[in-house]
């Protein structure tokens, strides 16, 4: 477990391939966690680009959240990563879908399916 600011916490594993992260809100207090940094450094000590990111309630797409995701996707792909999502709550995800992020972010049912880079199917 990782302490990523305060009231934020990072759950990391990873394979030789993929770094695992659930990110946990706790408290009532918090910060902006600089989530994007903090992970690509991660990233960069396990010499590894590819992650997959769950996302634990009661965390809440916030435009700085998605705005910290946007930051690691790109970083990712430019370094020839990437970055993929599951297990989002409905709410969450439909949120990324309103901002026209649904695509880019689909949410991936388990981690095996994102990393299988299984499509879910499509929300009606």
């Amino acid at each position: 477990m990782l302490e990523l600011a305060t009231g934020w916490q990072l759950q990391v594993e990873n394979s030789t391939d993929w770094i695992f992260v659930r990110i946990e809100k706790i408290g009532t207090e918090s910060v902006l966690p600089p989530l994007a940094e903090s992970l690509w450094s991660l990233g960069e000590q396990q010499q590894i680009q590819r992650f997959i990111l769950e996302v634990a309630n009661p965390v809440w797409m916030t435009s700085y959240l998605i705005g910290q995701l946007i930051l690691l996707h790109k970083r990712a792909n430019l370094e020839g990563g990437t970055l993929r999502l599951c297990g989002l709550s409905d709410d969450n995800h439909s949120v990324l879908r309103r901002m026209g992020l649904g695509d880019r972010f689909p949410n991936h049912a388990s981690r095996e399916d994102a990393v299988m880079g299984h499509m879910p199917s499509k929300p009606r």
